[in-house]
């Protein structure tokens, strides 16, 4: 659940903020000398609020509950199975991972940090060829629950787990991983096929928690999750598709939490959520607010203008796709129609009326040094009914239907994406019958692959980019026909072998330009339809909560899915 609006960039500067703790950004002019890059970036981006702001004077309080009203309801909360919010926010608030990532209110807003003392590896080293990394493993013990009952974690325990997913919907992520060895408790060897200089950024997904695993050798995956992060599942407390709850970890090995607990709160009505919060109830998970309504929220609730901040998301996240593997999708004519008949300033304005911009899903800012031109993005990126229907009429497709599937949590609505997008191709003589499908529902599928082969559903899909925000991420994982992340169904041999190269490649301007390749190459051939609008993400918490307010770009660390993070050292000014 975004508080501020849909998950997107509005235009931000590509570059480092080093200066996420308040202090001076050490510019020359005296008239801006004292104002921190967080203020003086998201000013010039036009965003409504500056991209941090110095934690609120206060002394850490142990107690309370924090409840996040949130959209969706209970899925399985197996890690293998589904990548949706319900899973991962699970999984982030009870496990660990083998990495850990810088996070709190001094992590930087532009970049994934690596930072060993939140992570279940206290240290690692790279050998000189870049083929073995060796990971030097915490003393740390998983929750004292059956059928573990606080037994040690152990080097084995992560073998076992990274197995499991490099065979399972998380293989993609960690496709270059050859081997895993566990030459005593404290010691993990992992061994590569090929140099991957992005590898120790997915160790510290949420896709990748080092669950206990028993869980999975017992069958209990399910509805049954243990690990040794700061929560503990509180099954008791938990009431399928209302609240799933959780209790603190009081054997936490950085220490107690200061909360008693968290707790999702299932509220899908916007109204509901937004009367939660005004009355204490909640503490996030508001639905999209108009400028008008975050004002109002100011003045109903003292405090509340300290706690927001811009998110600068650095590229789309929201994909279309057709599958270009199945008649008459497969003709790169059509799926540069549909693009072409795409009005993304009729969607920014009536989405977005305090302001959006719109880049292609790829994490651009990884391969291009600066923000890029709409020309960049290809001759198909533009605005162009009539192009777009002499395209169709070339290949006898005017009139054709087809069906559509997409998550509930981002559908719905006159003025929603899906809708908008249908009276775009209906303009150029096209109907997308659009489906609706329940969130949970929706991510066992996305991740099980049900977009793929005989069994698929529906001729489109909407989805989402990479969850791991590297450069693997966005031209190996999400475009490769052999990735189990690869949910858009591109199966092109040129793709392959662009992403194959870039991944293997050393060099890093030799890397770039193979990527920049592969991001001209996808665009041309219009293998997805990700020309979107997107602004800025809010994080709207209430006063009462400190140190949990943090985002990070291209939806790889974030508070949707990645709570855990915040368990450990979160707490309630109550």
């Amino acid at each position: 659940d975004d508080a501020g609006g849909d998950d997107g960039g509005g235009a931000v500067a590509a570059g480092d903020d080093d200066d996420d703790d308040g202090g001076d950004d050490g510019g020359d002019d005296d008239d801006v000398a004292a104002e921190p890059d967080y203020v003086r970036l998201a000013r010039e981006d036009g965003a409504p609020f500056p991209y941090n702001k110095p934690e609120p004077a206060g002394t850490p309080k142990k107690g309370g509950t924090l409840a996040l009203g949130v959209r969706w309801g209970h899925g399985t909360l197996d890690t293998t199975v589904s990548g949706g919010a319900d899973v991962e926010s699970s999984a982030s608030m009870v496990s660990n991972f083998l990495v850990g990532y810088n996070v709190g209110p001094t992590m930087s807003k532009f970049n994934i940090e690596l930072n060993a003392d939140n992570g279940l590896a206290k240290s690692w080293e790279v050998s000189p060829d870049g083929l073995k990394l060796t990971f030097d493993l915490r003393d740390a013990n998983y929750h004292n629950v059956a059928p573990v009952n606080g037994r040690k974690f152990v080097a084995a325990d992560a073998k076992s787990n990274i197995e499991r997913y490099k065979t399972g919907r998380q293989g993609g992520l960690i496709g270059t991983i050859e081997s895993v060895d566990a030459p005593d408790d404290n010691t993990l060897v992992i061994n590569l096929s090929v140099p991957d200089a992005d590898i120790l950024i997915p160790l510290g997904n949420r896709a990748l928690p080092m669950h206990a695993p028993e869980i999975f050798d017992e069958g209990i995956a399910d509805q049954t999750i243990i690990g040794t992060g700061p929560m503990i599942q509180d099954k008791e407390g938990t009431q399928k598709d209302q609240v799933l709850s959780f209790v603190a970890n009081p054997d936490y090995w950085d220490g107690e939490p200061l909360l008693d607990g968290v707790e999702f709160r299932t509220l899908p009505d916007d109204e509901a959520r937004k009367a939660a919060f005004r009355s204490g109830q909640t503490f996030e998970g508001l639905p999209a607010l108009t400028p008008d309504e975050w004002k109002n929220f100011f003045g109903d609730i003292p405090g509340m203008e300290e706690q927001v901040i811009s998110d600068p998301n650095l590229a789309g996240i929201t994909v279309y796709a057709v599958n270009s593997n199945i008649e008459p999708f497969n003709d790169p004519r059509l799926r540069r129609a549909i693009k072409l008949a795409m009005n993304v300033e009729k969607q920014s304005a009536i989405r977005f009326p305090q302001g959006a911009e719109a880049f292609p899903a790829f994490g651009w800012p990884l391969f291009m040094d600066s923000k890029p031109t709409a020309e960049q993005f290809g001759k198909w990126w533009k605005h162009d009914p009539a192009e777009a229907k002499k395209l169709i009429a070339a290949g006898g497709w005017d009139g054709l239907e087809w069906d559509h599937i997409g998550p509930s949590q981002f559908s719905g609505g006159t003025e929603s994406t899906d809708a908008l997008l249908i009276e775009d191709l209906n303009e150029v003589g096209l109907k997308m019958k659009f489906k609706n499908v329940d969130f949970s529902v929706f991510s066992t599928q996305y991740y099980g692959q049900g977009f793929k082969g005989d069994n698929a559903e529906s001729q489109s899909i909407q989805g989402w980019s990479t969850a791991s925000p590297t450069a693997n991420g966005y031209f190996w994982e999400n475009v490769h026909s052999k990735s189990s992340v690869a949910h858009f169904a591109i199966n092109d041999p040129k793709v392959d072998q662009l992403a194959d190269a870039q991944r293997g490649e050393g060099d890093p301007e030799a890397r770039k330009a193979i990527q920049l390749e592969l991001f001209d190459y996808i665009n041309d051939q219009a293998f997805l339809m990700d020309k979107l609008p997107i602004t800025w993400s809010i994080t709207f918490f209430r006063p009462e909560v400190r140190w949990w307010r943090w985002n990070a770009p291209y939806i790889g660390l974030h508070r949707f899915w990645d709570w855990g993070y915040g368990a450990s050292k979160g707490w309630l000014d109550l």
